[in-house]
């Protein structure tokens, strides 16, 4: 099944070029053809721009599978016996090329076994590979026995909460990406969850398109650069995700307050906002942050949660 899809994009104005993209996209080998004038080095901030699309949900396609090639001539169409060559020739050498990838990995830590047959069954559905574990002590096992690319974990179990299975596994591995699924968010915990590199949260009950949604976010999120074009020219709450995850605070703000004034109206970014505000020691302008979230929505319930909590620590 092919379709053809057409992207006009700006390049960075010190490339003083646009770059037109008129190209068949294969599912199954998932081919972009590029038409331009431009080398493919000079095709990388459309490379990094579709990247970031992907992790914020605004193109679905996966990037790893992209193969990018230039075309000299800008007008010509393009013929199948081009796109036969296209397709059969894929330059090893090449950084724009990416072969197809295993099955992600994914662990799944809940006490609950219906929670745990949920996600499992969501996530197999959507072809992940996927282990579960019954509390921390025992995902902690999981996670020394095999290799992962995201943890979903609760934080209150028995034997072993959420926090300390973490705490052990950034002894291991500083870069897995982890979600936090609770019914019983407090502040704190999630506040210490987001010091050891969580950058997203899931609040019980939740749906199976919902799991599925943040998982795709997340694991696409991979492939963003915190400190590549993209995110110096145009920076998005998922690049100060990104940077929070890999335990890079200061250029997380930094990437998060640039994000808001691009998003002013965006309650969730404010919101991430205050949150690295507040682990960076600056609790005034985290309050300040929340309060213009809820100014946004008043509903928005991170918000109200950090609100109540700091107004209850303050009393006591």
């Amino acid at each position: 099944m092919t379709y053809f899809c057409n992207y006009s994009m700006k390049a960075p104005s010190r490339m003083r070029a646009g770059i037109f993209v008129s190209g068949l996209f294969i599912r199954n080998s998932a081919l972009i053809v590029v038409k331009s004038k431009l080398s493919s080095s000079g095709l990388r901030p459309f490379w990094d721009t579709l990247r970031s699309n992907v992790a914020e949900g605004r193109e679905r396609r996966m990037v790893q599978n992209f193969l990018i090639s230039s075309v000299a001539d800008r007008s010509s169409a393009l013929s199948e016996p081009a796109i036969a060559g296209m397709t059969a020739f894929r330059p090893m050498n090449s950084g724009l090329v990416q072969q197809p990838t295993r099955k992600r990995r994914i662990l799944v830590v809940d006490d609950e076994k219906n929670i745990r047959l949920t996600v499992q069954h969501s996530l197999i559905a959507a072809d992940y590979e996927v282990d579960t574990a019954s509390n921390g002590a025992e995902g902690l096992e999981r996670f020394h026995d095999g290799h992962y690319d995201l943890i979903l974990m609760d934080l209150r179990m028995p034997q072993m909460n959420g926090i300390e299975m973490l705490r052990e596994i950034r002894e291991h591995d500083k870069r897995i990406a982890a979600i936090v699924i609770t019914a019983y968010l407090t502040i704190d915990t999630l506040l210490e969850a987001f010091s050891l590199g969580v950058s997203d949260y899931i609040r019980k009950p939740f749906s199976p398109n919902d799991i599925r949604e943040m998982v795709r976010r997340v694991l696409a999120r991979e492939s963003l650069d915190t400190r590549g074009p993209v995110a110096e020219t145009v920076p998005t709450l998922e690049h100060a995700r990104k940077a929070l995850a890999e335990q890079d605070l200061p250029r997380a703000l930094e990437l998060a307050k640039r994000a808001v004034v691009r998003d002013s109206n965006n309650p969730d970014s404010m919101a991430f906002l205050g949150i690295l505000e507040h682990l960076n020691g600056d609790v005034q302008a985290a309050e300040q942050s929340f309060h213009e979230a809820l100014l946004l929505d008043p509903q928005h319930q991170l918000s109200r949660d950090y609100l109540f909590w700091i107004q209850s620590k303050s009393k006591g």
